[in-house]
């Protein structure tokens, strides 16, 4: 029977991490596929560069929000015994690929940065609030969403191996978040080194 629940939590894990929240507001506003303007990302930034820093929030947050909720449903069925522990990393990752590959946009999707916040939140809430605060300090210094970004993945991936490489899931799931955000922005760290803007 817990096989069967972690095989249901895997496919629901990544449907949610697949709704394209920015995309469906976006359509919704104006018509117009978020995918044909500016960084032609699906997320927060870029929808906010469309409609302003309100909509930046809104995408941000419902992103957050979705990743929040089935994370926090996760882990109190793991706790419950209920799911095998294993299953909280394994929706961990499927969160991530639904959001990176969407499959109600032809498996195309954002970067995962709110999605990972929202996972972050369940797994230590105090550490999302610290990676905020530092996304929030390098964007109002540098002026560029993508330099606090991937500063804000490097942060945590120090956190993984300084802070809590003690608790062997903690450390291996920040790592991972880390790792996958760092996979989906390599065209913006590729971009810098051609001295094109983040």
């Amino acid at each position: 029977m817990i096989l069967i629940y972690d095989f249901l939590i895997l496919i629901f894990a990544y449907l949610i991490g697949s709704l394209p929240v920015g995309y469906w507001i976006t359509k919704s506003k104006d018509g117009a596929d978020i995918r044909k303007f500016g960084s032609g990302n699906i997320g927060a930034t870029n929808v906010g560069r469309k409609f302003g820093v309100k909509y930046f929030f809104l995408v941000m947050s419902l992103d957050a929000l979705k990743a929040f909720l089935l994370m926090w449903l996760v882990v109190e069925l793991s706790s419950l015994d209920l799911l095998d522990p294993f299953i909280v990393f394994v929706a961990i990752v499927a969160l991530l690929v639904g959001n990176g590959y969407s499959i109600f946009l032809n498996f195309s999707g954002g970067k995962g940065i709110a999605t990972s916040l929202g996972i972050l939140m369940v797994l230590s809430p105090k550490i999302a609030l610290g990676m905020v605060l530092l996304w929030c300090a390098t964007f109002i210094f540098t002026k560029n969403a993508g330099w606090a970004s991937i500063v804000t993945i490097f942060m945590l991936m120090i956190v993984a191996v300084t802070i809590v490489h003690q608790n062997i899931f903690l450390c291996f799931s920040f790592t991972f978040i880390s790792l996958w955000c760092l996979f989906r922005h390599k065209q913006n760290i590729l971009d810098w080194f051609n001295k094109k803007s983040l």
